[in-house]
C-alpha cells in the first residue's frame, strides 16, 4: 500500500514538472516569436536580447529558433563569419524535423548566406540557395519576406560570379516579393538593384524605367 502511494507521488510530482516545463517552452517560443517579428527593424537590439537567453534552459527546438535568429542578427549586424558550423547544425536539425518548412527554408538560405560571407567560393554557397528555392515554391501559401531574402541573394551570387543577365530575372522576383510584402525600403533597394543590373547588361531603356521608379520614390 505504501509502495503504490509513493508511486502515485512520483507520477503526480512528474506530471506537474513536465507541465511547467511545457509552458516554460510555450512561453519562450512566444519569446522568440516576438524577437523574430521585429529582427528586421532592429538587429542590434534582438542580438542583445538573445545573449540575454541561457541556451542550456532551452527545449531542443527552441535552442534551434534562437540559432537560427542568432545566424540571422549576427548577419544583419555584419558580423565577421569564421565558420558555419552553428547554421550547419540548425539546418541538420530543421532538415530532420521539420523538412521544407519555412524554418527550415530559412535556414537554408543563411546557410548560404554565412558562406558566401565566409568568402566561399564554390557550390555549398549556391546549392542551399537552390535547395530553398525548390522548397519555397512547394509551400502552399508564400510568405513574401522570405521570398525577397532568397531571390535577392539568388541573383546577387549569380551576378558576382559573372551571369549579371541570369540574375535579372530574380531581381525581378525580388521586386515582387518587395511589393507584396509592402515593404518600401525593399521595394527602393530592389529597384536600385535593379537599375545597376540593368545597366550592367548594358540595356539602357529598362535602365532609364528603374532610374524613373526611383526618382519617384525620392519625391516620396
Amino acid at each position: 500500500m505504501q509502495s503504490i502511494k509513493l508511486y502515485i507521488t512520483i507520477l503526480l510530482i512528474s506530471l506537474l514538472l513536465a507541465a511547467c516545463s511545457h509552458e516554460r517552452n510555450e512561453i519562450m517560443l512566444l519569446h522568440l516569436q516576438q524577437l523574430d517579428s521585429v529582427l528586421d527593424y532592429n538587429p542590434e537590439a534582438i542580438k542583445d536580447s538573445l545573449q540575454q537567453i541561457n541556451i542550456s534552459d532551452l527545449s531542443q527546438s527552441n535552442r534551434v529558433y534562437h540559432n537560427l535568429l542568432k545566424t540571422i542578427a549576427d548577419d544583419k549586424t555584419y558580423f565577421d563569419f569564421t565558420s558555419d558550423s552553428l547554421i550547419n547544425d540548425v539546418e541538420k536539425h530543421l532538415h530532420r524535423h521539420q523538412m521544407g518548412s519555412e524554418f527550415h527554408i530559412r535556414s537554408l538560405i543563411y546557410q548560404g548566406i554565412v558562406r558566401y560571407r565566409m568568402g566561399v567560393t564554390d557550390s555549398t554557397v549556391f546549392l542551399p540557395l537552390k535547395e530553398a528555392e525548390k522548397l519555397y515554391a512547394n509551400l502552399e501559401s508564400t510568405n513574401p519576406k522570405i521570398g525577397y531574402m532568397l531571390y535577392y541573394h539568388l541573383g546577387s551570387i549569380i551576378e558576382d560570379n559573372g551571369n549579371a543577365k541570369h540574375a535579372t530575372n530574380y531581381y525581378k522576383k525580388t521586386l515582387q516579393m518587395a511589393e507584396a510584402e509592402k515593404n518600401p525600403s525593399h521595394v527602393f533597394d530592389c529597384t536600385l538593384v535593379l537599375f545597376w543590373n540593368q545597366m550592367r547588361v548594358e540595356e539602357h531603356d529598362t535602365a532609364e524605367y528603374y532610374l524613373n521608379q526611383l526618382e519617384k520614390y525620392s519625391r516620396l
